[in-house]
């Protein structure tokens, strides 16, 4: 259940319907020190690692999140234009795949979060989205052992198996880069900032997901981890300007291999009957 917000006072101070339910909402902000809530009628100093306030029906987080990573220089924390993001995944997928960071099959999977508010107005109908991979076969228990852990139920959503899911999990969090979020305080179950947080629709995320997995599914990278020089070549010709340059790099790869492969197929047969066909 999501408390209902009544009025917004000051930043960090919010009354709900219900005295005991604790919400939070602050803003464009960095907090490096315990956050005072008023819930009701009394303040308290909300610490990482907390227990749950009394009356609640199920444990939640009592922390927020934020929109800017937590002790970065502030350079790291300018927004980034669309041509900065697409070159930052560009300059990701170029990178070798490391030996250790391979691994024959994995997954990338999504499930919401703890339904409290996030940094920003225009994010509170937003719970936020946990975009991780993992090595293990068992997605489910995956997801579960992190419930376990950091107290809460976890709603999943999807999972994609990719090979070498580490790279290709970089690739989704470069992708929404904008809608990262940052843990302000600490998780309740293990007491750590988790930053794999993206306030962003459940369709958006398995769009973005799906996407890449598609493309590990076209080989890109050959047995010693290096990008395939044929996909070096379409890397060349992006337009970084482009907000849908990505779909068009994977998804025109697949049409543009279609056609080629189609066009072949169709003069091979034209060639077993017209011995003088030359195929292009």
């Amino acid at each position: 259940m999501v408390s209902v917000i009544h009025r917004h006072r000051n930043v960090g101070e919010i009354v709900t319907e219900q005295p005991e339910d604790i919400a939070i909402a602050l803003g464009h902000l960095s907090i490096s020190s315990p956050v005072s809530i008023r819930g009701g009628s009394a303040a308290r100093r909300i610490q990482p690692g907390d227990e749950p306030p009394v009356g609640v029906s199920e444990p939640r987080a009592l922390f927020v999140y934020q929109t800017v990573q937590p002790n970065a220089p502030k350079e790291a924390n300018a927004p980034l234009s669309i041509a900065q993001i697409n070159e930052n995944i560009a300059a990701i997928m170029s990178k070798n795949i490391t030996p250790h960071a391979r691994s024959p099959m994995g997954w990338i999977y999504a499930f919401r979060g703890r339904q409290f508010p996030a940094a920003e107005c225009n994010d509170l109908l937003l719970t936020p989205i946990k975009i991780g991979h993992t090595g293990k076969n068992d997605v489910a228990d995956r997801i579960h052992t992190i419930g376990q852990r950091c107290k809460f139920r976890p709603e999943k959503l999807f999972h994609y198996a990719v090979p070498d899911s580490l790279k290709y999990e970089s690739l989704v969090h470069a992708t929404l880069h904008q809608h990262r979020r940052w843990e302000a305080l600490g998780c309740i179950g293990c007491n750590k900032k988790h930053i794999e947080w993206f306030a962003v629709e459940g369709e958006r995320a398995r769009r973005v997901v799906r996407m890449w997995a598609f493309f590990a599914a076209l080989d890109p990278y050959d047995e010693g981890g290096a990008l395939r020089e044929e996909w070096r070549t379409r890397l060349r010709r992006v337009d970084y300007r482009d907000p849908w340059c990505w779909e068009t790099f994977v998804y025109g790869a697949f049409v543009d291999r279609f056609v080629d492969e189609a066009y072949r197929s169709r003069m091979r047969q034209r060639a077993s009957v017209m011995p003088g066909v030359v195929e292009g």
